[in-house]
């Protein structure tokens, strides 16, 4: 179970490297709104 988690841990953050600020950006502001 945890191998699993481990591997999708690191495509999630694969993922976001590759689409970079995008998703980072979208993440953040919806963060930031929730907690606002």
């Amino acid at each position: 179970m945890r191998s699993i988690l481990k591997q999708f841990h690191k495509l999630a953050i694969t993922t976001t490297l590759r689409a970079e600020e995008s998703i980072i950006a979208q993440f953040i502001g919806y963060y930031l709104g929730y907690v606002a």
